[in-house]
């Protein structure tokens, strides 16, 4: 028991040390997801939030990648003893994203596509990699969670920006989103996406003090999110706190406390089977709509993807491949261009087949297995915690944030998962710090 005592007080005692320094790897990451997330460029044209991905980044970002990398190995130095009981803290969370990167890599050697596809997931996991060791760095939740809120605040006040001094180049132009805004993004989904989730990090972030300014921004991305006009973000953000809020008050956590792994499961499940079922659903309800295009998209995916149903394609080896792509003779003339899926679990499903999606799966089941025991230790924080994991749950039934590398939304996803596996272990180790 001294042993342990002892341990966790060096673990605290680091933590308050290092609490400036842990600042600055924070904001060396956002700087860099702002940089490749606008492609080096804010207020991009459409094709440029393209460039990158499919390219595997320019010279200058490979640099910044691997700059960004020895950063934050050399910022785990100075916290090593911190970071490592992180690690094992949010051991149920790294496990299943490393399980389904190692059935991506055996996919992604398997295919005709092998070195563009290994460029591809060598992106993704230094971004990721890298995303995860700075925030393990960081002192404590609270430097985490306003860093955060300080890197959307700026997304959304240069968004803002551009809206008005810019609208040619922050506002779609084309006929069928004309008059949307998109500010630094490529896309109005994209940008509704990120200022819900932006709105509930300000609302957690109002607890750290600077009240004012935090329901500024609120207001401000609440109206900027209405502006952008993408229904399935406006849908999403009510939805997701009513979720967290029916299932996620102390009394029925205390009562029924399978209660969130159960909606868990069926809400994990039932978003990740809705692009095999979608079609005869909307059919036996009477619904005409496509979903802008989404079923009959699947539709010819499913048909054609049939052929790897275990392990898939490899990673990113299957859009984006001009001619050579299978979409390319079998898609319409619009569906052989498409970019991704439109879904983010059938996106999964095509790079790496049922055990890739499976792992996603797993993935969604530890972070809402422990959303019940974050909600009672610290339910102001970990309920709109929770809402960010339900949103993007949601959300990839149309969209694709999903295991993607250097995307906001799916950083913002990691880091909600690490704040919703670290509330509890932060509690005991400051009740256990204060009790020596």
């Amino acid at each position: 028991m001294h042993v342990a005592n002892t341990a966790n007080h060096q673990i605290a005692t680091q933590s308050v040390k290092h609490e400036k320094w842990g600042i600055f790897p924070q904001f060396i990451f956002w700087a860099y997801l702002f940089a490749v997330g606008t492609n080096l460029s804010p207020f991009p044209s459409d094709i440029d939030a393209y460039a990158i991905r499919e390219a595997s980044g320019s010279s200058l970002t490979r640099v910044y990648f691997l700059l960004l990398l020895a950063l934050s190995l050399f910022a785990v130095v100075p916290v090593s003893a911190l970071v490592a009981t992180r690690i094992r803290q949010c051991a149920p969370m790294l496990l299943p994203l490393g399980f389904v990167l190692c059935i991506m890599f055996i996919s992604t050697f398997l295919s005709p596509h092998m070195a563009l596809g290994m460029r591809k997931l060598a992106f993704f996991v230094i971004s990721n990699l890298t995303l995860i060791l700075i925030m393990f760095t960081a002192p404590n939740l609270r430097s985490l969670i306003r860093s955060t809120g300080f890197f959307l605040a700026f997304l959304v006040l240069i968004s803002l920006f551009g809206v008005f001094l810019i609208p040619e180049r922050s506002i779609h132009q084309e006929f069928l989103y004309a008059g949307a805004w998109r500010g630094i993004f490529s896309h109005k989904n994209y940008t509704g996406a990120t200022l819900c989730l932006a709105i509930y990090v300000f609302i957690i972030c109002r607890q750290y003090g600077n009240r004012g300014f935090w329901l500024t921004m609120l207001i401000l991305s609440l109206g900027f999110m209405i502006m952008t006009q993408s229904k399935t973000s406006l849908a999403g953000f009510i939805l997701s706190p009513i979720i967290a809020y029916a299932v996620g008050s102390k009394k029925r956590l205390v009562r029924a406390p399978a209660l969130y792994q159960s909606i868990g499961l069926v809400l994990s499940v039932g978003c990740a089977l809705f692009f095999i079922y979608a079609a005869k659903l909307f059919i036996a309800m009477d619904i005409t709509s496509t979903l802008t295009g989404r079923l009959p998209l699947w539709e010819i995916l499913l048909r054609i993807t049939s052929e790897h149903p275990i392990i898939g394609h490899g990673y990113e080896t299957f859009f984006n491949q001009g001619t050579e792509s299978a979409l390319f003779t079998e898609g319409g003339t619009w569906s052989r261009f498409a970019a991704h899926a439109h879904n983010g679990y059938f996106n999964i499903y095509i790079y790496g087949g049922f055990l890739s999606l499976l792992g996603i799966l797993w993935f969604l089941l530890a972070l809402y297995n422990k959303a019940f025991t974050s909600l009672l230790h610290d339910h102001k924080i970990a309920f709109w915690i929770v809402s960010i994991i339900i949103f993007e749950t949601i959300r990839n039934i149309t969209e694709v944030d999903l295991f993607t590398g250097a995307r906001i939304t799916w950083s913002l996803t990691l880091v909600a998962g690490l704040v919703l596996m670290l509330i509890p272990a932060e509690k005991k180790v400051s009740f256990k710090a204060t009790e020596i």
